[in-house]
């Protein structure tokens, strides 16, 4: 194929990562439930040690700026969560009777560990809210609040766009001075209202459990302005990051305590179960991504390649799926992916080494099995597709058994072979690499150059993953730790200090510790399952042979 074509796929390749990552933010949007906010008051002194510490930094700062102490309240939040009960420390500024809120950041990290948001309450109940970085994320439109947020670098720039717009407003409204009760149920009251406005409008609905989701169109535009939003919110870290360096302020070091909340927190949000989207997000979900396989693929292959390459892909996922289906695999998902192929989806943190392998497996088994029958069926018709189909269900399933990462070949091999010792699977995952460019070399091919371009992005994070995952596993054997979430995840987060991922944005920092995490809980092969594991391997990559052996024994046995 010409040289052309390769820049054409890598830049597809990068819109199609994009439109992948607005999916994602779709999907997360729509397995998040709502329930009504609550709330208490709480002494100054039942705050966490460590969050008191943490709040340190901000508390001096709202001090320069003539704030004295108010309260301490936990607040319920709108999003249902095991955590959503968040900390609250409330300060007062009383010759501008105004409010500023404390509270942990979600994504914690060194130039942002806490939020501050400064609230103005007015006579006729309506509000001035200032938070800063975080205004993406509000769906819709606040009832009766006047929401501002200009991504300022410090805290001295958030609260001086609240001064100004509250100059404004009071020429107009009375702000008010609510004692501790009543400002908590000012903040209960309002996040209710916001609830109740988004269901009125039509953005959410109540579920068959009495709780509240967002819908779909809905999602699909937050998604949309949620990753316009992320992007301001990197830039202004990137600020923050060079304001710290030049005035060499000292970043605070962020409690253990915190990030280990701040990751339960978002594991439990992120996780997808079945129920979440329903099965129609799911069909919706693999329509979109079917539309886009054919659009790419439609431009060098002509309609009946196509319709048959779409079979023998989805033949292939299907294998996969029934094997999850078969394992109780939750969240499962097949999808087209365009510039690679296609790929199924699904998690079981426990899953034994066994199952992994039989899942990749049936993978390539049933279309090898379905291509000697298109064969056969070809040399007894002669009609042209069955020669078609059977020769592309041969290729692309004995392809995929080639003994090279991410192939089903390469990732049976992973875990019966080198899921016992870290160096050997990083050998092989940058052994899998250079295959993959010498193929591209030598077959001039933009698939493989796509593909080999992803694997090189990700090598130098999955070789690091693997060294700590391999630390994480070597401390909990000789600190004889239980293999439970809540010991295993502190122990993660304490390893990650000490290593480079610490300077990383939470929110990558989350997905190494997701990595760690599920990786841990999986077992290592016994010598009887790698060995069991190796000959149901050979056995599907003889699946022809063997076929072809048994209909001669048989014919023998009949007299034919």
């Amino acid at each position: 194929m010409s040289l052309v074509w390769f820049p054409v796929y890598a830049i597809g390749f990068l819109f199609f990562i994009k439109l992948l990552q607005y999916a994602l933010v779709v999907k997360a949007l729509l397995t998040l439930r709502y329930k009504q906010a609550g709330g208490e008051l709480r002494d100054r002194g039942s705050v966490p040690i460590y969050l008191d510490k943490l709040f340190g930094v901000s508390e001096q700062q709202l001090a320069g700026l003539g704030f004295d102490f108010y309260h301490c309240q936990i607040f319920d939040e709108l999003v249902i969560s095991e955590r959503s009960r968040r900390w609250n420390v409330i300060y007062f500024n009383r010759s501008n009777k105004c409010y500023a809120n404390i509270s942990t950041s979600p994504l914690p990290q060194p130039e942002d560990p806490v939020r501050v948001e400064f609230v103005s309450i007015f006579s006729d109940g309506s509000r001035l809210v200032t938070v800063n970085g975080v205004s993406h994320y509000v769906l819709g439109e606040i009832p009766n609040v006047t929401l501002l947020d200009p991504y300022a670098e410090t805290v001295e720039k958030q609260y001086q766009t609240h001064l100004e717009k509250l100059t404004e407003l009071i020429q107009q409204k009375i702000p008010v001075v609510l004692g501790q009760a009543e400002y908590l149920a000012s903040e209960i009251e309002a996040a209710n209202a916001y609830l109740g406005s988004l269901r009125a409008r039509g953005l959410i609905r109540q579920t068959d459990e009495g709780l509240m989701r967002l819908l779909t169109i809905p999602a699909c535009l937050q998604a949309y302005k949620a990753l316009k939003g992320m992007r301001k919110a990197k830039q202004l870290s990137v600020k923050r990051q060079k304001l710290s360096k030049t005035y060499k302020l000292a970043l605070p070091e962020i409690p253990l305590e915190v990030e280990v909340d701040a990751f339960e927190r978002a594991l439990e949000i992120s996780k997808s179960r079945d129920k979440s989207i329903g099965i129609g997000g799911k069909v919706l979900v693999f329509v979109v991504s079917l539309l886009l396989f054919s659009m790419v693929f439609g431009f060098t292959l002509s309609l009946e390649i196509l319709l048959i390459l779409i079979v023998v892909l989805f033949i292939h996922e299907l294998g996969h799926f029934l094997g999850m289906v078969l394992f109780g695999f939750s969240d499962r998902q097949i999808l087209f992916l365009p510039f690679v192929g296609a790929a199924t989806t699904g998690s079981k943190r426990q899953a034994t080494p066994l199952q992994r392998v039989i899942v990749y497996l049936l993978g390539p088994a049933p279309g090898i099995l379905l291509g000697v029958a298109c064969i056969v069926v070809f040399r007894n018709t002669h009609a042209e597709f069955f020669l078609q189909a059977g020769v592309l269900l041969l290729l692309l399933n004995y392809l995929n058994l080639l003994p090279i990462v991410p192939l089903d070949g390469g990732r049976v091999l992973e875990v019966a072979l080198f899921s016992r010792i870290s160096f050997l699977k990083t050998a092989f995952v940058i052994l899998s690499t250079a295959v993959f460019w010498v193929g591209t070399v030598f077959i001039r091919d933009p698939i493989l150059f796509v593909i080999s371009l992803f694997l090189t992005i990700g090598l130098r994070s999955q070789i690091h993953q693997d060294l700590v995952l391999s630390k994480l596993n070597k401390t909990m054997r000789l600190e004889h730790l239980e293999a439970t979430d809540d010991v295993i995840i502190p122990v993660i987060f304490r390893i990650l200090k000490n290593e480079r991922f610490n300077k990383l944005p939470f929110a990558r920092k989350f997905r190494v510790a997701k990595y760690l995490l599920d990786n841990s809980m999986q077992k290592p092969p016994t010598i009887w399952v790698t060995l069991l594991s190796l000959l149901l391997y050979v056995v599907v990559i003889l699946l022809p042979i063997s076929i072809i052996v048994t209909v001669a024994i048989l014919a023998v046995f009949l007299g034919y």
